[in-house]
């Protein structure tokens, strides 16, 4: 597991905003982060793990609904599928695209659409959740020698419980989900609206008593609360009309648009846009922004939020596509706006105080962002191939660009799996699993070819 780090502490500015954690009434700020310096490549190879994956022999193909990496392995993945004929779904154990491994889920293939894998930090690990208007189950599954293990919740979908979280409101729409800090499972809850100038994320560290059979529960609830602070160093009437401001500002949407994909790093990150009202204006405003959570000294969860200002003008909110992806040195956020179109922004993490910066890249029209490997790229779907642009974004010139075609059928999607990994849906034919690694000189046309393009 790698470490970030910066010294983001005591940072006081409009758009760069500090989690106070309301839980017990102390203030936390999220820990420095320690930077592992290591450099992006700039082209990567496409390899197969799996091909028709899903195929049976007697023709009936098992439908296969998502896949997640496993943990740190490069090989080996979990698969959530509907078996041809079934009722219920399965979570399939795949070492190099081979079944090693099988569970039933006791969970009907009617509610399918609601079921996520998420990839876990540790190797033979994955977590499921099933999640709608106040419902969140989670479970846990780990194959101990062929056999699934699994270790599950109640229903968590009332998260958070505090009386005082919003009052009046309920929680049964919050955004919810899975993340993992320092490895260890936490569900994470935004309200889709707050009635204030401040943002406020909800943390709960997820435990289980006994540890290994026990019922995952809420342990702590943590409330991070992000709200702009004015600086006391201005004059009284600058101060005042600050306070004043933000005592007539709400947010009447707050909507996450992408969470980080790869569990491996210490923190989780999230991006998010929200619309600004200010009482006594006939309009309202839209930015994006993005909320680092991480555990303090203490283990109590804190955290970041850093908005792109600029889009505080724009009158109309963000739409697809949006992505966010994370290397050892920034995080990546794919938005797009209805003047500017999409942007690819970069915030780093040693600069994390001067905020956002375009990376620009000359086309992004259909492309989506690809977490890889402590990695990122680019990648669209375009003519049944798939094209990949490793993004190097010290100098985005050097970027490489490679497309992969099967020999099979076409591509019509790519779905990510976790980081690196990728299933690739096809035309009239089961999917295929495959791997985005760092060039290495050595081409894997399993089942496939990549052809290299030019810079991108």
């Amino acid at each position: 597991m790698r470490t970030l780090k910066t010294a983001i502490t005591g940072l006081a500015v409009a758009s760069l905003v500090v989690g106070l954690v309301a839980t017990g009434g102390c203030t936390n700020e999220l820990a420095p982060i320690v930077l592992d310096i290591s450099k992006n490549c700039n082209e990567i190879d496409v390899q197969v793990l799996a091909n028709d994956l899903g195929a049976r022999t007697d023709g009936a193909d098992d439908q296969i609904l998502a896949v997640a990496s496993d943990g740190t392995s490069s090989t080996s993945s979990w698969a959530l599928v509907a078996p041809a004929g079934a009722s219920d779904l399965r979570v399939w154990h795949l070492v190099g695209g081979t079944r090693v491994a099988e569970v039933n889920t006791a969970i009907s293939a009617n509610v399918a659409p609601n079921t996520r894998l998420r990839p876990s930090p540790r190797t033979g690990e994955v977590y499921l959740t099933l999640q709608g208007p106040s419902t969140f189950f989670l479970t846990r599954l780990l194959d101990n020698d062929g056999t699934i293990f699994t270790q599950s919740s109640g229903n968590l979908g009332s998260f958070p419980n505090d009386m005082h979280t919003c009052n009046p409101c309920e929680t049964s729409n919050w955004y919810r989900d899975l993340i993992f800090l320092e490895g260890e499972p936490h569900l994470l809850s935004v309200p889709p609206f707050s009635p204030t100038v401040a943002i406020s994320v909800w943390v709960g560290a997820l435990r289980a008593s006994p540890p290994d059979t026990g019922s995952f529960q809420i342990d702590t609830e943590h409330r991070l609360n992000f709200e702009p602070r004015c600086d006391s160093s201005d004059a009284d009437e600058d101060l005042q009309a600050c306070e004043t401001t933000n005592a007539l500002v709400s947010h009447p949407s707050v909507q996450v648009l992408a969470r980080q994909s790869d569990p491996t790093t210490t923190t989780a990150a999230i991006l998010a846009s929200r619309e600004r009202q200010e009482e006594g204006l006939p309009y309202s405003t839209h930015d994006v922004f993005v909320v680092h959570v991480g555990l303090d000294d203490d283990g109590v969860p804190a955290g970041i939020l850093r908005s792109e200002q600029s889009n505080f003008e724009i009158i109309q909110p963000p739409g697809p596509p949006a992505g966010l992806a994370v290397d050892d040195f920034a995080t990546y956020a794919m938005v797009t706006m209805p003047v500017e179109g999409t942007r690819l922004l970069r915030l780093e993490l040693a600069r994390f105080e001067e905020g956002f910066e375009d990376l620009f890249v000359d086309e992004l029209e259909d492309k989506r962002v690809l977490q890889l490997e402590n990695d990122l790229g680019l990648g669209r779907v375009r003519d049944g191939a798939w094209e990949i642009t490793k993004l190097f974004p010290d100098d985005v010139t050097q970027s490489q660009t490679v497309t992969y075609t099967s020999l099979t059928a076409p591509i019509v999607e790519a779905e990510a799996a976790g980081p690196g990994m990728f299933l690739l849906r096809r035309q009239q034919a089961p999917p295929q699993l495959v791997r985005l690694v760092c060039a290495s000189g050595e081409q894997d046309d399993d089942e496939g070819t990549t052809d290299g393009g030019g810079t991108g």
